[in-house]
């Protein structure tokens, strides 16, 4: 069996214009406090999205009966995955957006389950509620060391 390239998608640019590879974007950015380009990378507008969508997913499955520490449980797995493999990257931006995206889902959850029509959700449950009761908070987990 023989690899070859496919054509349509292949295709030679510089860093400083980015290019997406596994799910990061590369990118020569001038870094002032280095006074020198260096190459970054983070998470792709793709890869954010579908993080998203996961998320959403997930909260969705758990019956509206289930104790939020379970639906917490739940989604504690898929946080701590896009962690782990976005950890490698200038992701720390991106981590503080998936983490609230990730309470205002448990808020939609909660607001669900207990038929609330009002969109006063954030006063009731604001983020704390949900951190004192296990949820990973996202920027942190990305300091964790492995292992």
């Amino acid at each position: 069996m023989l690899l070859t390239l496919n054509e349509e998608k292949t295709e030679l640019t510089h860093v400083r214009g980015g290019f997406d590879f596994l799910g990061f974007t590369y990118k020569e950015a001038y870094s002032f406090r280095g006074k020198q380009y260096v190459r970054i990378k983070y998470p792709r507008t793709k890869s954010m999205k579908k993080a998203r969508q996961n998320i959403k997913e997930r909260v969705k499955s758990i019956p509206l009966g289930a104790p939020i520490e379970e639906v917490i449980a739940a989604l504690n797995r898929t946080l701590r995955g896009w962690a782990n493999y976005f950890r490698i990257g200038n992701s720390y931006a991106a981590a503080l957006k998936l983490a609230s995206y990730a309470c205002a889902q448990l808020r939609l959850y909660m607001r669900r389950r207990y038929h609330r029509k009002d969109i006063a959700g954030y006063r009731k449950w604001p983020n704390r509620f949900f951190y004192k009761r296990g949820l990973c908070y996202v920027p942190k987990l990305l300091r964790a060391k492995a292992g």
